[in-house]
């Protein structure tokens, strides 16, 4: 019975080597990639280890994803954005309530983006306020509700344009009742 047990015993040590040998890997890829002085390249360098497959270290990673994307968020606000949210999803399994801190604080800052519609802006800071009640989130709400619907010079183009289609489907219907001259 013991020589029958032998090649799993066997199967199992080498597999052990092999999670060994991989962890130690990716910890000295992590250890590089933290200490590149040019943050994009780290991440970049973060990025391709996730998409291996498990990171061995997701804290590790998810902070320096977090502490980048807190230097960036006045910068390159959508990237931060992002950053956020990958940190958030790092940190899902080992710390609920830090993941959940992350992810409101990606939805508040692409709130902040001027180019999307108020709508969306306004979808995005309840979420955020779902996860995190905060005073700044909801004064941030309430001056983005009570701000106008349209900016003053948006609906005068917007006049503009729809007088001039009038004008124009007025002088095209003349021309096609009225026939040749």
């Amino acid at each position: 019975k013991r020589q029958e047990q032998q090649p799993a015993r066997h199967a199992e040590a080498y597999l052990g080597w092999l999670d060994t040998r991989r962890a130690k890997t990716q910890r000295l890829a992590v250890d590089a990639a933290l200490a590149n002085a040019d943050h994009d390249v780290g991440a970049e360098a973060l990025d391709r280890l996730i998409a291996q497959g498990e990171l061995t270290e997701p804290v590790r990673v998810a902070a320096f994803f977090a502490d980048y994307a807190s230097q960036l968020q006045n910068e390159t606000p959508r990237r931060a954005a992002a950053l956020y949210r990958k940190a958030s999803m790092l940190l899902r399994d080992q710390d609920r309530e830090r993941s959940a801190a992350l992810h409101a604080e990606a939805l508040a800052v692409e709130a902040s983006l001027e180019d999307l519609p108020r709508t969306g802006r306004l979808m995005l800071i309840d979420r955020a306020l779902e996860v995190r009640d905060d005073a700044e989130l909801r004064a941030s709400r309430a001056a983005l509700a009570s701000a106008p619907a349209f900016e003053a010079a948006s609906i005068g183009r917007i006049r503009l344009w729809a007088g001039a289609g009038l004008i124009t489907a007025v002088l095209l219907a003349c021309g096609l009742l009225g026939g040749p001259m």
